[in-house]
């Protein structure tokens, strides 16, 4: 086993796809608190209801593998609709438009050799597929699997609430679907309304 840094519980998803696959530690050491990939230009590809953790966790890794040496860069999905995507609604066809752009952009940042982690909703099995099938080879699906209620409980933007008075409509796990990853490289979960900054992350 292997002690890493201080950032999530993730659960590896099978043997042949396991997460220890891609990632390697530099130090088999209790204090090296050091992450670096195995192969650069890796997509990881965040998925998860709203309010799931996915921009904390993203921004916690790319703070670690910075630290460790491997250029990182994080492409938040709100952030992204802020700019690049603001002529974007939420109609199914904007949606999917949605993802292809980020898709795009996190191929062309990987391809400089930097691990790229997409924090998105991305709440279809078309919508990961296609982004899978833009970014190629490198993609890599992470379920950030924070229940629902959860979510609810610390909507910090006060959406689900929106959402639930029907001022919000086709809002994702409210009154919209959400297809939960069938075959992710892992799972992981913010289920703590802190985020647990001391807790310790082992792939075996």
């Amino acid at each position: 086993m292997v002690e890493m840094m201080p950032l999530l519980a993730f659960r590896p998803q099978g043997s042949s796809t396991s997460l220890s696959n891609h990632l390697r530690p530099r130090a088999r050491t209790m204090n090296s608190d050091f992450l670096s990939f195995s192969a650069p230009g890796v997509v990881m590809w965040l998925t998860g209801l709203s309010g799931a953790g996915k921009s904390t966790i993203a921004n916690a890794l790319s703070h670690e593998l910075t630290k460790a040496g491997t250029a990182c860069f994080v492409l938040d999905g709100d952030d992204i609709r802020a700019g690049l995507n603001s002529d974007l609604g939420f109609s199914s066809e904007d949606r999917l438009e949605n993802v292809r752009r980020i898709a795009y952009v996190a191929r062309l940042i990987s391809s400089q050799r930097q691990v790229v982690v997409v924090a998105a909703i991305t709440p279809s099995h078309a919508m990961r597929a296609l982004a899978k099938g833009i970014v190629g080879e490198t993609f890599r699906e992470v379920f950030v699997d924070t229940p629902i209620a959860l979510c609810e409980e610390r909507d910090p933007k006060g959406l689900y609430r929106k959402a639930r008075s029907g001022a919000l409509k086709a809002f994702t796990g409210v009154s919209d679907i959400y297809n939960a990853p069938s075959r992710p490289i892992s799972s992981c979960a913010r289920t703590s309304p802190q985020f647990p900054t001391q807790r310790r992350v082992c792939w075996h």
